[in-house]
């Protein structure tokens, strides 16, 4: 994607599956105005598909990613609070299952996190 890649050329993009949210996730933001997170609690409506991809992502990435996915998580669980509780019903189901994973997997700098 180029670098004038606007928002409207972003939002146009037909419904997507889920591997297709991830590629557009990723390639879309560095572009952007707004960051990663701002853009997912924009989309709250599809809070589901937004923490699926994020776990997906999170436990198919290598150890040095993980850290980063918690930060965005944290993120958008601190954001989202005042627009409702979509994220925090969809990440509460997520997020035991992977803390677990970075304890038995991780480095000491993952644990610490």
């Amino acid at each position: 994607m180029k670098r004038g890649t606007t928002w409207k050329s972003c939002r146009s993009a037909k419904p997507l599956r889920s591997s297709a949210a991830t590629v557009l996730m990723w390639t879309c933001m560095p572009f952007l105005d707004i960051t990663l997170s701002h853009w997912c609690i924009f989309h709250r409506s599809k809070a589901e598909l937004v923490v699926s991809t994020w776990a997906q992502q999170f436990h198919d990435s290598e150890i040095a990613q993980k850290v980063p996915l918690l930060y965005l998580a944290n993120d958008i669980l601190q954001n989202s609070k005042r627009k409702g509780n979509e994220f925090v019903t969809e990440f509460w189901k997520v997020l035991p299952i992977a803390l677990k994973d970075l304890i038995e997997k991780g480095d000491d700098h993952g644990k610490n996190v």
